[in-house]
């Protein structure tokens, strides 16, 4: 079974929380560790796999889990 939150696609752990989340700019499962937000989009901190779309820092900020 897939879920969703607001179009983006997640794994629940078993009390129903996202435990991953598949990350819009990586098109894949992440974990809350991975994500973008925690790291302020700061440039020098970033994984280059996050940065290959053209527009990433808006894409980041407009995803419904930003700060998962």
């Amino acid at each position: 079974m897939k879920y969703f939150y607001k179009g983006i696609e997640y794994i629940p752990n078993e009390r129903g929380i996202p435990e991953k989340v598949k990350c819009p700019l990586v098109d894949d499962f992440i974990e809350d560790d991975d994500c973008l937000e925690t790291r302020d989009l700061n440039p020098y901190l970033i994984l280059p796999r996050f940065t290959k779309k053209e527009n990433y820092r808006e894409i980041c900020e407009a995803c419904p889990f930003h700060g998962y």
